[in-house]
């Protein structure tokens, strides 16, 4: 994927010199489509001239810091947090960012760990104005509330469903069934349309916390008559975790079950069929009647609390002096500044989940991990089925179940399937005793050889300890690993310990 290019742009003296690489690409063309809503990032430096550009929604991570050389500044540009850090960017931590980061998994905005590194905003440009380089960006603009009936909202979101995957490449189709809706979603619709060479795949859930996918996904498969596999989960979850953060940058702490799919090497001309966007576009995900009418009285400092009800084992994890830089106070008043990006939007919440959750977590499984093989199509981000989902009236998609939009467009478009059902999960296993020695076993490895500046020896220690002999320490074990490997391997890029990463492919 060229992780390791960048590009360098200094100015001396009103001049511009230029090192690295002149030319990069990340992502699907958008030429391929004749849109700016298929995911891609690229640059090209010609003629003394800075051509960047980059999605709609921002979605391939690219990153970029500004280096003060006295009165001189360069313009550092990479899709690698490592290589910038490698060639002199600030290595100081970005608590703010981080504080948020710790509650809610994900970074907002356009944040990264680090203070002076930022991922490229949606729409990007860079200009160079009195000799100083300047970053902004455009969110997509949205409708204002379409006033669409509900029964109306259903209609136009089938048949904008069915004009995007309509619009996507008549290549072989490969799409990663779950048990959830969105590739659900794209599964019968490519079906209906007699995809070439269809097939799927699906995924078992790491233990301890297991789920109905692979069963669902069966019925689903020989409902269609497509050829389907699972894929084994496999074993080594830290050296896994460690490979994932690489991947997406340390941007998420998730997707490390994703692995052993994504890797696996698929024939020529095979596209992926992702379903990012849609567990946030047509659902009321976190959108509450309460949220609504906190938002309508401005009080968005109430709203972003509500994210953010406890703390977990935050406290006592982290090094006193630290936490005070990266309290929950820290975090509420950084969502909060988030949320209010979006208020003006016909529906704040869904744009805040999309243009944050969406574009710097679930965007990372098409933009990072689907590597191998052919392109990879997000029917989701299709613009006017983006759009119109953004401008359906946000009391549509309030139910108790908060995704009973998504599952009465599916039902309304595909009867034939309504009485498969929809996966549950968060099961556990018990007592699990060999994944918790395996687990304990790996990350008591790995961590014994970091100085440990971010989280307390002495919080994670006893607890590797524990699940060595303890079969039914699940909770703590599941939440906590992929927490301290990301901490560890944060602390070593801070530390300019490049070897202590861990990172092995898979």
């Amino acid at each position: 994927m060229g992780l390791d290019q960048y590009l360098s742009l200094r100015i001396e003296s009103n001049r511009v010199s230029f090192s690295g690489s002149a030319d990069y690409y990340r992502g699907l063309r958008p030429e391929t489509c004749a849109r700016p809503d298929v995911p891609f990032a690229q640059w090209k430096w010609l003629d003394g001239t800075l051509h960047l550009s980059n999605d709609r929604y921002g979605f391939f991570p690219i990153f970029y810091t500004i280096l003060k050389h006295g009165l001189d500044q360069e313009f550092l540009l990479s899709p690698s947090l490592l290589t910038l850090l490698r060639k002199g960017a600030c290595r100081d931590l970005d608590w703010r960012a981080m504080s948020a980061f710790f509650r809610l998994d994900y970074y907002l905005g356009d944040d990264t760990p680090f203070l002076q590194i930022r991922v490229l905003p949606p729409s990007a440009r860079v200009e160079i104005r009195n000799g100083q380089f300047h970053i902004e960006g455009t969110l997509p603009i949205y409708r204002e509330d379409s006033g669409l009936s509900r029964t109306a909202a259903l209609d136009g979101y089938v048949d904008l469903f069915r004009e995007a995957i309509a619009s996507m490449p008549d290549e072989q189709a490969f799409v990663p069934l779950s048990g959830g809706r969105d590739s659900r979603h794209i599964l019968l619709e490519l079906a209906r349309r007699r995809a070439p060479g269809l097939r799927a795949l699906s995924i078992e859930q790491e233990a301890p916390i297991v789920n109905n996918d692979p069963s669902i996904a069966k019925r689903l498969a020989t409902l269609t008559g497509i050829s389907h596999e699972i894929a084994p989960a496999g074993n080594q979850p830290v050296r896994k975790e460690c490979f994932k953060n690489n991947l997406t940058q340390w941007g998420t702490l998730e997707h490390s079950w994703l692995l052993p799919a994504a890797v696996r090497p698929r024939p020529p001309g095979t596209s992926v069929y992702e379903g990012v966007g849609g567990d946030r576009l047509s659902t009321s995900w976190h959108i509450t009647p309460k949220l609504l009418k906190l938002l309508e009285a401005s009080k968005i400092h109430d709203v972003a609390a509500d994210y953010v009800p406890s703390e977990h084992y935050l406290a006592s994890s982290l090094p006193r002096e630290l936490y005070r830089e990266a309290s929950r106070e820290v975090a509420i008043d950084r969502i909060a500044e988030e949320i209010h990006r979006h208020v003006s939007t016909c529906n704040p919440l869904g744009s805040f989940h999309v243009f944050n959750r969406t574009r710097r977590v679930t965007g990372l499984s098409p933009c990072s991990l689907w590597r191998v093989g052919g392109g990879v199509w997000c029917p989701y981000l299709y613009g006017p089925l983006f759009d119109f989902l953004r401008s359906i009236p946000v009391e549509h998609l309030l139910a108790d179940d908060h995704t009973q939009f998504h599952t009465d467009a599916i039902a309304r478009a595909y009867p034939e399937a309504a009485d498969i059902p929809y996966s549950v999960t968060g099961k556990r296993t018990s007592p699990a005793r060999s994944f918790n020695w395996l687990m304990a076993m790996e990350l008591g490895r790995y961590a014994a050889f970091h100085p440990f500046r971010l989280m307390k020896r002495s919080f994670l220690m006893p607890r590797i300890a524990r699940a060595l002999i303890d079969p039914l320490y699940l909770t703590s074990m599941v939440s906590i690993m992929p927490t301290a490997v990301y901490l560890l391997q944060v602390e070593a890029l801070a530390d300019g310990r490049w070897d202590d990463l861990g990172v092995q492919s898979m």
